[in-house]
């Protein structure tokens, strides 16, 4: 039988997703994990292999055939965006800026197109904008069709969940 999900459930299976994901994204610590290590290493309530399930669904983690978890690199570049990192920080900056928008860009309107985000951020830093766009596509945090832009699987499920 279904069952439905309250709110209460949300956050706690947000929770554990983003306590598995901080795990797997960890800069220090990038390294394949096996799921019995993972559950070892997590102290947050819920089912370790139904976790892994809903974020290889959402595109933020690999799993191999030996039993092996990895984090995609969408979700490591998430990561690195939300946290700081990387050598260019007016870029990271503006990658993060275009994430946020593209996120909360309503959906009854339509996909933005790359002149909404120059627009919106400015003409002097157009080919900045570009070039995050395509770091952001490379990374696979957006899906561009011509001239639009749509936030992934990936970077939607990645601003749902809070990393602990």
């Amino acid at each position: 039988m279904h069952r439905h999900r309250t709110p209460e459930d949300h956050d706690e299976l947000a929770r554990l997703d983003g306590a598995v994901l901080g795990l797997l994204v960890d800069p220090d610590d990038h390294r394949p994990w096996s799921e019995t290590e993972i559950a070892r290493e997590i102290s947050t309530p819920g089912s370790v292999p139904e976790c892994l399930e809903r974020l290889r669904d959402g595109g933020l983690v690999h799993r191999c055939c030996c039993g092996l978890v990895v984090a995609s690199h969408a979700a490591t570049r998430c990561y690195d965006i939300e946290q700081g990192h990387g050598p260019r920080e007016e870029q990271r900056s503006l990658e993060d800026m275009i994430l946020g928008l593209a996120l909360e860009h309503p959906v009854s309107e339509g996909p933005p197109s790359r002149e909404d985000f120059v627009a919106e951020l400015g003409d002097d830093r157009r080919l900045t904008i570009i070039d995050a766009l395509d770091s952001l596509r490379g990374a696979g945090l957006i899906d561009r069709s011509g001239e639009f832009v749509t936030p992934s699987r990936a970077a939607r499920t990645y601003s749902q969940i809070a990393i602990a």
